[in-house]
């Protein structure tokens, strides 16, 4: 079964997601930061990864999430 890996700082949101994916039959890890993510991406074997692009009340660039795509956790 697939593994998604949902990183959002907003409960509602990181429920709803996996509640979507399991309902479709697919396996998902929830956690709520972008240094999470990468502890999660280290141990599991993830096949895709949902991202929230801001993680931050004042942000509203997606530097956040672009990082996290790079690696380097804000």
């Amino acid at each position: 079964m697939p593994k998604i890996l949902v990183v959002d700082d907003q409960k509602a949101v990181r429920q709803a997601l996996q509640m979507l994916f399991e309902i479709n039959d697919l396996e998902c890890v929830c956690v709520d930061s972008p240094a999470a993510a990468l502890e999660r991406l280290e141990t599991d074997d993830i096949d895709l990864v949902v991202q929230d692009m801001n993680f931050t009340q004042d942000t509203t660039s997606g530097r956040e999430g672009v990082e996290l795509g790079c690696g380097r956790p804000t």
